[in-house]
C-alpha cells in the first residue's frame, strides 16, 4: 500500500477515537431576535465520521412567527465549506406560537472529516425579513 493510501486509512481509522472540545455557542442578535436561546445541544459530542449530528436548539418565542428561511453555514480552519437554505417551517411548526420551542437540524458526517476547528452559523429570518434567531457554533475534531 502506498505511504498517501495508509495515512488516509489511518486517519479514517483513527477519527473515531479523536476527542474535541465541547461544543460552545452564543447567540448573535439576542435583542432582536423573536426566539430568545438558552441552549444548544449536538449528538453525537464530538462528532465522528459517518454518523449522524444532531444540532438541538431550545429556546422561547416572543412573538408569533409566520414562516421563514433558515441558512446554515459550516465552515472549517475558517473557510466555508458547506451551506443550505431551508424552510423555518422543516425545524418548528409553523406559525411559531410565542412560548418555549425546540428544533432540531440533522446532517450526516463524511467518511472523512479533518482535523480542526469547525463552526456553524445559523440564522433564521421571518417571511417578511425580520430577525427570528441567530446562532454561532464551534468545535474542535
Amino acid at each position: 500500500m502506498h505511504s498517501a493510501q495508509f495515512s488516509l486509512c489511518l486517519a479514517v481509522v483513527l477519527l473515531g477515537a479523536l476527542s474535541c472540545n465541547a461544543l460552545t455557542w452564543e447567540s448573535c442578535n439576542e435583542s432582536n431576535a423573536a426566539i430568545k436561546l438558552s441552549k444548544v445541544e449536538m449528538t453525537p459530542d464530538p462528532p465522528t465520521a459517518n454518523s449522524l449530528v444532531k444540532i438541538r436548539i431550545l429556546g422561547t418565542s416572543g412573538a408569533e412567527v409566520a414562516d421563514g428561511d433558515v441558512s446554515v453555514k459550516i465552515s472549517w480552519a475558517g473557510m466555508q465549506v458547506a451551506q443550505q437554505t431551508l424552510s423555518l417551517c422543516k425545524f418548528l411548526s409553523c406559525p411559531i406560537k410565542a412560548g418555549p420551542i425546540t428544533a432540531t437540524y440533522e446532517n450526516t458526517m463524511p467518511s472523512f472529516v479533518p482535523r480542526g476547528k469547525y463552526g456553524v452559523d445559523v440564522v433564521a429570518r421571518s417571511g417578511s425579513g425580520s430577525d427570528v434567531l441567530c446562532m454561532r457554533a464551534s468545535f474542535n475534531v
